[in-house]
């Protein structure tokens, strides 16, 4: 840290904890924190601030809340503001929650900064009634004509499904840019693309606001939702007048936008037309020719993202097993799996989204007992989309049957998945066609049977 014999003060290290938060350079940042440890610079609240900032947007919450929790300085708004907004950033919300509990106890006044944090933890449905209670106390502080505030509140809404609900906060807002912005990408997110247009050319008619990248970024989804190539020119017509047609987001969402209206060559001459490529743009590109059932060519797009440096997201791999499942490619859809599984594609490491990619590639292969075994060794529980694929692939179960009437093991297999997803009445149809068609289930058997394996082997139906 020091050079030529000059020492780092107080300020010397608030100015480059903020780089390291933004570079998340953890290292860094923790040498910086040694330095402040060793010149006694931690009872400091600006440096301490500083730390809880750079270790919570580094990714380290855990030593976030080390420096939080301990020290002789005294927590004020911005130490609790900035483990408050640590939690939300990395999807913690209930820590968040329960934190700004602690913050009233301890008499400390929210700011508008502090309330911003709180309402972007509350953007999934679960949470609405603590975003509402939020909403009520940025009017008791006088906090809610606040812009950043103003959006935060229509975003959340929007995020947790209630467009009426954005709607109220944006007709009784200040409607500026951001604001505005928010209500767009509020219906777009809520697939009410012809609303989010609408709004979009009230806004370019209103003399108060002006639109900007972040509108248009805003806006693209809603004309991908809408899927029309003739739209889709109007809208990059105006992108192009506009001159946000260089920006990566932008043209990132026109690519999206013309692979969901048909039009590959035209998606892919704007990727090409991206100098620095990030992984949102390799991800739609990809998704692009997955979607259309080249899935061959997203593959090889894969392997030019990892060459090209570019760590691919959860998006990313999701759209690739997908493409690989709709095409029938299973081995290779498998084998990207087996990749992530082994932290070997791109640093992704496999969510609920992906397992459910692999139990639909494998389910539209036939290979439900292995889709099964597949989830019973998920590493996390499975979700709605996980048993949503593997029902998809019962529903083809009758083929099965038609092939092979009197195979009673598939019908115990397709109980027991129905039984696991908790569809109850499917399982007793299933059941009820065993009986009606005379059908013995063999028991399981084995050299030497405990109760236990007895128990395990003889699935009654």
């Amino acid at each position: 840290m020091a050079t030529a014999g000059v020492d780092p003060d107080c300020a010397t290290l608030v100015s480059v904890l903020p780089a390291c938060a933004v570079l998340r350079d953890l290292e860094r940042g923790r040498r910086v924190h040694l330095q402040a440890s060793q010149k006694g610079f931690l009872d400091h609240a600006a440096v301490k601030n500083s730390l809880i900032d750079m270790y919570a947007k580094s990714g380290s919450l855990a030593e976030a809340r080390r420096v939080f929790d301990e020290g002789p300085c005294p927590k004020d708004v911005v130490s609790w503001t900035a483990m408050i907004g640590g939690y939300a950033l990395h999807e913690r919300p209930r820590e968040a929650l329960a934190l700004s509990r602690d913050m009233l106890l301890s008499g400390t006044r929210p700011n508008a900064v502090t309330m911003v944090s709180l309402l972007s933890a509350c953007t999934r449905p679960y949470f609405l009634r603590h975003g509402k209670i939020f909403h009520g106390s940025c009017l008791r502080l006088a906090l809610a004509a606040e812009l950043a505030v103003e959006t935060a509140l229509i975003d959340m809404y929007g995020k947790c499904g209630g467009a009426r609900l954005s709607s109220l906060a944006f007709s009784t807002g200040s409607r500026r840019t951001a604001t505005w912005n928010a209500m767009i990408s509020s219906f777009s997110q809520n697939n009410l693309p012809r609303e989010a247009v609408e709004l979009f050319r009230l806004m370019i008619r209103s003399e108060a606001s002006r639109a900007d990248s972040a509108t248009i970024v805003s806006l693209l989804p809603a004309y991908s939702l809408l899927a029309d190539l003739r739209q889709a020119g109007n809208i990059h017509g105006h992108v192009v007048r506009a001159g946000f047609d260089r920006r990566c987001e932008v043209a990132t969402g026109l690519i999206d936008l013309y692979a969901k209206a048909g039009n590959l060559e035209v998606a892919h001459e704007l990727f090409d037309s991206i100098t620095a490529k990030d992984t949102v743009a390799w991800s739609a590109i990809i998704a692009g020719y997955g979607m259309h059932g080249q899935a061959r060519a997203a593959a090889a797009l894969f392997e030019r993202m990892l060459e090209a440096g570019a760590e691919p997201n959860e998006v990313t791999f999701t759209s690739l097993l997908y493409s690989c499942s709709h095409a029938g490619l299973v081995n290779e859809g498998l084998s990207l799996f087996r990749r992530a599984l082994c932290g070997v594609a791109g640093g992704v490491r496999p969510r609920a989204e992906h397992y459910a990619g692999a139990v639909d590639l494998l389910g539209r292969a036939g290979r439900l007992q292995e889709a099964r075994e597949l989830i019973a060794a998920m590493p996390c529980r499975a979700n709605h989309a996980v048993w949503g694929a593997l029902l998809g692939a019962c529903e083809a179960a009758g083929h099965l049957f038609e092939l092979e009437p009197e195979n009673t093991g598939n019908y115990v297999l397709l109980g027991n998945i129905y039984s696991a997803a908790g569809r109850w009445e499917d399982a007793e149809k299933v059941r009820r066609a065993v009986r009606e068609r005379g059908l013995k289930k063999l028991a399981g058997c084995s050299l030497v049977e405990t109760a236990r394996e007895s128990k395990e082997t003889n699935l009654a139906m």
